[in-house]
């Protein structure tokens, strides 16, 4: 007598099993996207070095420059000594990583709020800028949103069904939040006292004494060296107001004011409606996030008036966005669901449809996704281009060298080389040319570390192999001076520069900038083609 009913709630389940796959699918093209062609840039070169120079026992014991991180060190440290490191398996664990948050936070959100709510958190988590942004570049920012949602997806097992299965879950997964970044410990230290509190009793103290004892074992070796790096990364003033507006921004993935309200006021509708449902769990989010905030705004970390810096060190908090604005964007759409209920239950499922459909589609394309993934190489570790309001500097076309003019409007695909290299986005003008033109770039480094055994780049060369890797392309082009180009293409200072340090590396990328060209100019195999102020341009013969 109950196999109808039974009948109709499978093919439910299946249906949502079916939205989340579908979802995750979306999810893994966006952080797949030309992934094998984007340059090798800024702080994704920390672990490099590190793994390049150094054994395993001495990755573990130590952090190295303000940014490296000891788990995806030692991956390259494995990959460099077996099947070579390449672009794809630089990032290969963030990916992983990006792709897995989407069905497990899908999966919480359902298993606590309903089913509409965990379809719209797949597809909100599949296609957020942050959370892709970090899918798609080798820092660790990605494993730590991920190992949270893990955390509290053990959580919800200890809720339902006490079992030590779920308790270790959360242990390990919060202790590894923590070892990921270490900016995530405020957020991970309020996890533990909130499970705590929420779980009060022998077995859950005995929870958070597990996940403090595998933290403590993962960060002992390099106590020493964690506190050097602590030490580094407090040398910033706290993030101002407008910053914090800017870094809710690079959260939610806007760049509107108006869709950032509304999507706040979705996210405290979410948070009104899901206490009453699952207390704990909004609990949870809301004061991981919280926590997490007041201890970026504490400590102020290096760089953190910079808006898409104070977001990346808060993104604990991202679990929080994805979930309470999935349950106010759901919530919304039953509204307009039963706004149109007179028409017949089909007309109600085709408005919440269409509404669910809208609300995401309004959050890409008023937001910054269709221009981080606008040219075929995207450079997409660059916060300039990434979110207007958090944009550190604004290259100004009209300002470009004139090669570029015509690169721009050049119909034909071309492959440019670009030297030198440039380890800090922050001097990589040619991601500011290419956003332009479009065309596919490469880069000649002069650093031996991208010439050693085991590296594979094709997207960093090592400039005295460089002969070796003219088939297919168009133009070599040298930078005779990087850091004083940047400075001709935009009237935007660098933050935090002074003039000393500015004088610095104009000097250090002159010098560069010289033995580049002095080094094409004597190689056969090229022929000068355009040469001025700021460039000079060569063809393979």
């Amino acid at each position: 007598m109950n196999r109808a009913p039974d009948t109709e709630r499978e093919g439910r389940r299946a249906a949502t099993v079916t939205w989340i796959v579908v979802a995750s699918a979306v999810g893994l093209a966006l952080r797949a996207w030309d992934l094998g062609d984007q340059v090798v840039l800024g702080d994704e070169s920390h672990t490099i070095k590190a793994a390049a120079r150094h054994g395993p026992a001495h990755l573990a014991s130590h952090y190295y420059a303000t940014d490296a991180s000891i788990p995806l060190a030692l991956w390259d440290w494995v990959l460099l000594r077996t099947v070579g490191l390449e672009e794809w398996g630089l990032r290969l664990p963030v990916v992983l990583a990006g792709v897995l948050a989407i069905p497990a936070v899908a999966g919480l959100t359902r298993a606590c709020f309903g089913r509409l709510e965990g379809v719209v958190a797949a597809f909100f988590a599949a296609s957020l800028p942050l959370a892709i942004f970090y899918s798609r570049f080798a820092r660790p920012y990605g494993l730590v949103v991920l190992f949270l949602v893990l955390a509290l997806v053990g959580w919800h097992g200890f809720v339902e069904r006490r079992t030590w299965r779920s308790g270790v879950l959360f242990a390990v997964s919060s202790a590894l939040a923590a070892f990921s970044h270490v900016t995530s410990a405020p957020a991970v230290v309020a996890l533990w006292i909130l499970f705590a509190a929420f779980n009060w009793g022998r077995r859950s103290l005995l929870v958070v004494a597990v996940a403090v004892g595998v933290a403590a074992a993962l960060f002992a070796p390099g106590l020493a060296s964690l506190m050097e790096l602590v030490s580094m990364k407090s040398s910033s003033g706290p993030p101002t107001p407008s910053v914090w507006w800017r870094a809710l921004h690079a959260l939610f993935g806007t760049q509107n004011d108006s869709l950032l309200c509304w999507l706040l006021a979705s996210s405290l509708v979410g948070l009104a409606s899901g206490f009453r449902r699952c207390r704990w769990l909004v609990v949870a989010l809301a004061g991981v996030t919280l926590a997490q905030i007041a201890g970026v705004q504490t400590a102020g970390p290096f760089h953190s008036s910079r808006a898409l810096v104070a977001a990346r060190y808060s993104i604990a908090g991202l679990p929080a966005v994805i979930v309470l604005t999935s349950i106010g964007l759901a919530a919304q759409a039953r509204a307009a669901g039963w706004l149109v209920r007179a028409g017949g239950e089909r007309a109600s499922q085709a408005a919440t449809g269409l509404f669910v459909l809208l609300s995401l589609l309004s959050v890409t394309g008023l937001g910054p996704l269709p221009l981080v993934f606008r040219p075929g190489n995207v450079f997409s570790n660059d916060t300039a281009l990434y979110a207007t309001p958090g944009a550190p500097w604004t290259a100004e076309p009209e300002r470009f060298p004139d090669f570029y003019r015509a690169l721009e409007e050049s119909e034909d695909e071309l492959t440019l080389i670009e030297a030198p290299w440039a380890r800090s986005w922050s001097f990589a003008v040619y991601a500011q040319y290419h956003y332009r033109h479009g065309h596919e770039v490469r880069v000649a480094s002069t650093e031996p570390m991208f010439g050693a055994p085991g590296v594979r780049f094709r997207s960093v060369l090592f400039l005295p192999d460089l002969a070796r890797h003219l088939d297919g392309v168009d133009y070599v082009i040298v930078h005779k001076n990087l850091r004083a180009e940047r400075d001709a293409i935009s009237r935007v200072p660098m933050a935090r520069e002074d003039s000393a340090r500015a004088e610095k590396w104009r000097s250090v990328f002159g010098n560069r900038g010289r033995q580049v060209l002095e080094a094409c100019r004597a190689m056969p195999e090229l022929q000068l083609v355009h040469e001025d102020e700021w460039i000079a341009a060569f063809t393979p013969r």
